[in-house]
């Protein structure tokens, strides 16, 4: 599981590079804004799950839609706070299931 926080680029590139990460669950970054969540990352990290943590009715333009682009056409199911309320991942080391807490 990769939690970026607010991490953006010049952090996701020192991340895809020097550490060559794999994650099944990444916490997309900054709330899903233009500056985070790059292809470079992705194709480094290859997660299949992604959680944007996003304030409900919040009119900050998050997440952005080349974002959710990027994450569809890198085959990552995706949960939003803002529209499933809380997010849960169960990893046993060997697996992972994500689940909303209103849907699945």
């Amino acid at each position: 599981m990769l939690l970026e926080g607010d991490a953006e680029e010049p952090v996701e590139r020192s991340i895809a590079l020097q550490f060559h990460a794999h994650a099944d669950v990444l916490k997309v970054g900054h709330h899903g804004s233009a500056t985070s969540t790059t292809q470079q990352l992705l194709d480094a990290v290859r997660p299949q799950y992604a959680v944007i943590s996003l304030g409900y009715r919040k009119t900050f333009g998050f997440p952005r839609r080349d974002v959710l682009e990027r994450l569809e056409a890198a085959h990552v199911r995706t949960y939003r706070t803002d529209a499933q309320g809380a997010i849960s991942s169960y990893l046993d080391g060997k697996s992972v299931i994500a689940q909303a807490a209103c849907c699945p």
